[in-house]
């Protein structure tokens, strides 16, 4: 049986997405090998380990409340077996 890497790839990267939208730094950091580098507007940082990747997310997500983060949505995200999944680009909570 063929296995279907991007596939795989997509239900990955649905996992990180979901720990990211629940503001969960250590779920969102063990979907990152070792080393790591963290892209952000502001810098690039170069991440040595896990529990570094996970400091760091954990910095940037405790400012998202603030900031009226409600999630994050992907349109059209599919794989080369056509599998699409809806997602909810950054959203605004109503108060923001």
């Amino acid at each position: 049986m063929e296995r279907d890497e991007s596939g795989e790839a997509l239900d990955t990267f649905r996992s990180y997405a979901q720990a990211f939208q629940s503001l969960d730094a250590n779920a969102a950091a063990r979907h990152f090998h070792e080393p790591a580098r963290l892209i952000t507007p502001y810098q690039v940082a170069a991440l040595r380990t896990v529990a570094d990747v996970e400091q760091a997310y954990a910095r940037i997500m405790a400012d998202l409340p603030a900031q009226g983060y409600a999630g994050t949505e992907f349109f059209s995200l599919c794989s080369a077996a056509a599998k699409c999944y809806s997602w909810t680009a950054p959203c605004r909570t109503a108060t923001s």
